[in-house]
């Protein structure tokens, strides 16, 4: 009986997953499977006519990345997502880093070669040729890492900006092999174009696709850029008509519009009479609201604080192509993504008052419906609970439950059935949402249809009512629910003061508090602000004593004042 409940539980959640994907998404999944099984069998290798690197090949129009790899007395050193391996030998080893999905990603980021920016040109022509002898499309494991469509559309794009960069210092020759390389490897991803996933992912294959037509001459380049064109002009819906990304978290966002901008540099021109401007604009616009006093991008949905480009560089490279210099506003409202915030000099409130996830592609929402940020005096106080993996298990799942985000939810009782790694199940509805802005206030409601799982049915709504240096929070469930619990993650660096009727938060740079007429609770907690990196901090919880609570943010003083 226990075996056939918990069946019938897997097979609910998998059909509550897969009603809300487009069956074009599942019918292309089953075929490139199909594809990949049939050209393993044969081991198909993609083939190009002779493709040469162009004379006038599109540099780099983002700065270089931070190094993330060593090449010293024959070892290699990498770093990636937190974690740091050595590779004892002059020839890479492309399975470092263990097998197993547990560590795809670590794998992946090596093979994306984005660490290649930071080496020598001894080195990096080096690591070029191993790849390539080591790494056939039809070996075993390789469309895991090495021939993954998303990881090829990286590196290719990275091998050809180096290419350009590096081209007086090589020899030509080599330089051509490598170019025909690209072109083989563009080839490949012509035929797997990730149209079953989509999102980010496609755009990736897009730019692979616009880059390489522009730095390669040869028989393909002009199929490239036709198809390229052609996918670029569907998916700039990709960016909502507020102007942010539709999977509306603001790493992706951030990745998405650095997209857009390599494909707009690598063009030289708007190929679509002003519109690839006017979303760059838009989304720039964006990022600039959506990032923090300290520069860094808020981490709502899955974020992390490196996992996209700076917003610094992003901006000022949307300023070098739009003319437009973008600067963020006192107040705004994303009606369509569901963000909105205010700012008070270096004091940011943004809240995610938006839909649970984007139709079609729930990989990286968080139960964040209602949650918000808190930045005071350009430190953040109240922070998202972020995220530091893509493996499912305990920790996944804690990062995307409602019960760790700074909202309203309960035990057993959460905005979405999260599961797996990237799935959800059973998902609550955007029931309400208004936005109030005035020059000094900032007004927000959302509720939802109901919580999900065996706990589930309530409804909660939440008002938010922000001025100058006071945030007052209005948490109303429609009937009793057991254990529920308003969150406020801090940062580690927020010192938690008791205070009669609640707590002082107190920084090097201000003190806040914290009042609320709930039973207010401190815990310890981990705060996840990147890809394996974990960090401990406290938790406040104000346990509900009725069907209503009233929680009041304060800052009480800066230092200077």
């Amino acid at each position: 009986m226990a075996d056939g409940a918990a069946w019938r539980t897997r097979a609910a959640r998998s059909f509550a997953f897969a009603r809300h994907i487009p069956p074009a998404k599942i019918l292309r999944r089953v075929l490139l499977a199909g594809r990949g099984k049939v050209e393993r069998a044969v081991r198909w290798a993609p083939v190009s006519a002779s493709a040469k690197l162009a004379e006038v090949a599109p540099l780099p129009p983002l700065a270089q990345r931070a190094n993330s790899a060593r090449h010293e007395s024959g070892n290699w050193f990498f770093t990636f997502i937190g974690r740091s391996e050595t590779c004892p030998r002059e020839a890479i080893d492309w399975h470092l880093g263990g097998a197993g999905p547990k560590n795809q990603l670590w794998r992946m980021n090596l093979h994306y070669f984005e660490w290649v920016e930071g080496v020598d040109d001894s080195a990096f022509r080096q690591a070029l040729i191993d790849w390539l002898a080591a790494n056939p499309p039809f070996a075993p494991g390789a469309r895991h890492d090495a021939w993954n469509s998303y990881a090829l559309s990286l590196r290719v794009v990275v091998w050809l900006q180096q290419l350009a960069v590096r081209r007086g210092r090589l020899d030509p020759a080599w330089v051509g092999e490598m170019a025909n390389a690209c072109a083989r490897q563009l080839c490949f991803l012509e035929v797997h174009l990730e149209t079953d996933l989509g999102g980010n992912h496609l755009l990736k294959n897009i730019v692979a696709l616009l880059w390489g037509s522009a730095a390669l001459t040869g028989r393909d380049v002009p199929r490239w850029r036709t198809l390229g064109l052609k996918l670029l002009r569907r998916e700039l819906a990709q960016f909502l008509p507020d102007g942010m990304h539709f999977e509306r978290s603001c790493s992706y966002h951030a990745q998405a519009l650095g997209d857009l901008l390599e494909i707009r540099h690598a063009l030289r021109r708007d190929p679509f009479d002003g519109a690839l401007d006017e979303v760059i604009g838009r989304a720039a616009q964006v990022l600039a609201d959506l990032t923090h006093p300290d520069g860094g991008i808020a981490l709502f949905g899955d974020s992390g604080l490196s996992m996209a480009r700076s917003p610094c560089d992003l901006l000022e490279a949307a300023r070098a192509i739009t003319g437009r210099s973008y600067s963020p506003r006192a107040s705004f409202d994303l009606p369509v993504a569901g963000y909105a915030g205010v700012r008070h000099g270096n004091d940011l409130l943004l809240i995610d008052a938006g839909p649970l996830e984007p139709a079609g592609l729930p990989a990286h929402v968080h139960g964040d419906m209602g949650s918000f940020e808190w930045s005071v005096a350009g430190q953040r106080i109240i922070v998202d609970q972020g995220v530091s993996t893509y493996v499912s298990g305990k920790e996944r799942d804690e990062s995307r439950s409602a019960v760790n985000h700074n909202t309203l939810a309960a035990p057993r009782a959460d905005q979405g059935d999260f599961f797996g790694a990237f799935r959800l199940g059973a998902r609550c509805r955007l029931d309400e949402r208004s936005v109030e802005l005035e020059s000094d206030l900032l007004g927000v409601t959302v509720a939802h249809s109901g919580f999900v799982g065996s706990n589930g049915g309530p409804r909660h709504r939440r008002q938010i009512e922000a001025r100058r240096g006071t945030i007052r929070i209005v948490d109303v469930i429609n009937r009793p629910l057991p254990g529920a619990a308003i969150s406020f993650l801090l940062a580690p660096e927020v010192e938690v003061v008791p205070d009669e009727g609640g707590v002082r938060l107190v920084t090097s740079a201000a003190t806040c508090r914290i009042s609320t007429d709930g039973e207010l609770t401190v815990e310890a907690a981990l705060w996840w602000p990147d890809m394996g990196t974990e960090r401990s901090t406290k938790r406040i919880r104000v346990a509900l004593v009725d069907l209503s609570c009233q929680t009041t943010l304060t800052i009480e003083s800066r230092s200077g004042e």
